[in-house]
């Protein structure tokens, strides 16, 4: 007999882990609880109307779309009506400054998705020599960090990493706290000064910035919202205001909180297409807006994560023989920066791999080390050709490793001034 048979007979005696069953209720242990169903018991039955087997029931349940709830198949529209997160969607969709797919490409486009299995040995050494005759035009646009003694024999492989994932990230936020200096010309404070931090998270990296400079004004963007939030003591340094709205939807300057401020604009780790979508949301409108731009950091990530649809400059990739298709396999290869060790400190890789033409698989023949430097080699690629396509549009931008390579391996920050 199974258990919630057992459990039938004996009523109000069943227990399960010390949990004693109350007759009138549900017989469904939730263990990811540790307790009964709290709902009461359909009349002639152990189980509430949730629980029912599927044979006795005379439901048909479904998900709603927008929140997930489990509700009957005939409720669906009903619950829409008045479902908490349609109604905050609906509600943001007609502020002023929502405007569908602003900062994202204009016409719907399915990006392939490709794996470097596919490449031949002859395909891949005809794009490892595409991806060494690009690096050094990018790397003139790299400020790279001096290595310190202390730095030595530091990787982010390390058996320590579990302990200092916390301090690696204080780390960061405050070499992206100290470089917020460097795109301010004068770092004056007025009353109308603005702070925008995108993808903001818990906004922990506003926290760090505002230790040392108090901006009067604080504009947190995120998509999702999040708990133990540094909301709670930020809202008593400035006027702060938090947007939950997808940054390729947002139209930032038209925000009321940013009227007439000196904005600066700051982002830890934007994934992905996000970081393109953010120099859109911040540079392209300027002109049409009543702020005064004050600077831009940005500390890209998850190279992996873009698409050529919404890449901010193409034609730059383009110009260095890179194709669409060959886009969808530089993108996986920037995974190798981060998965590999990060032992290895050399620039430059060599020419002659072990690369067997007719094998299928032949990203295996490369050494870690190899592979390691292709991976960083492809992100200063992409980063580069976004900091060309600020410089096209006017701005004084430069790409710097803003913390070392053992703290985080996506250690380059976009600074605009």
């Amino acid at each position: 007999m199974s258990v919630c048979g057992e459990r039938e007979q004996l009523g109000s005696n069943a227990v399960e882990n010390g949990t004693i069953y109350r007759h009138p209720y549900c017989a469904r242990f939730i263990s990811s609880k540790q307790r009964f169903c709290g709902l009461m018991a359909k009349a002639g039955h152990s189980f509430c109307v949730h629980h029912l087997p599927t044979e006795q029931s005379e439901y048909i349940f479904a998900f709603c779309p927008k929140c997930k709830t489990k509700i009957a198949s005939d409720r669906v529209d009903a619950h829409l009506r008045k479902c908490p997160v349609r109604l905050k969607e609906q509600q943001i969709t007609n502020e002023i400054y929502f405007w569908k797919d602003i900062n994202s490409a204009k016409e719907t486009v399915v990006d392939k998705t490709v794996s470097l299995r596919e490449l031949s040995g002859t395909q891949l050494a005809l794009l490892l020599d595409k991806i060494s005759q690009a690096e050094p035009k990018c790397s003139s646009y790299l400020s790279r960090r001096s290595s310190s003694s202390h730095d030595d024999g530091k990787t982010m492989h390390s058996v320590h990493v579990p302990q200092r994932t916390s301090e690696s990230e204080a780390l960061q936020r405050v070499a992206i706290a100290e470089a917020v200096q460097k795109v301010r010309d004068v770092f004056d404070l007025s009353t109308n000064s603005a702070l925008v931090e995108l993808c903001s998270g818990r906004a922990y990296l506003s926290a760090e910035i505002m230790k040392t400079w108090p901006f009067s004004k604080l504009l947190l963007v995120d998509r999702r919202s999040h708990r133990f939030k540094a909301d709670r003591f930020l809202r008593h340094q400035s006027e702060l205001r938090r947007l939950l709205i997808d940054i390729k939807d947002l139209d930032l300057y038209k925000v009321s909180l940013l009227n007439k401020s000196e904005v600066t604009i700051v982002g830890k780790h934007l994934c992905g297409e996000a970081t393109d979508f953010a120099l859109k949301c911040a540079l392209s409108y300027l002109k049409d807006s009543t702020v005064t731009f004050r600077g831009l950091a940005i500390a890209p990530c998850c190279h992996h994560a873009c698409k050529w649809s919404s890449f901010v400059n193409t034609p730059f990739l383009e110009t260095l023989g890179f194709s669409e298709t060959d886009f969808g396999y530089l993108i996986r290869m920037t995974s190798w920066a981060t998965t590999l060790s990060t032992g290895c400190t050399s620039h430059g890789f060599s020419s002659d791999f072990a690369i067997h033409t007719e094998d299928m698989d032949a990203c295996r023949t490369l050494s870690s080390n190899d592979k390691l430097r292709v991976g960083r080699y492809v992100k200063l690629i992409l980063n580069t050709a976004r900091v060309l396509w600020c410089k096209e549009r006017g701005f004084d931008v430069s790409l710097e490793e803003y913390t070392n390579v053992w703290v985080t391996p996506e250690n380059q920050l976009i600074l605009v001034r």
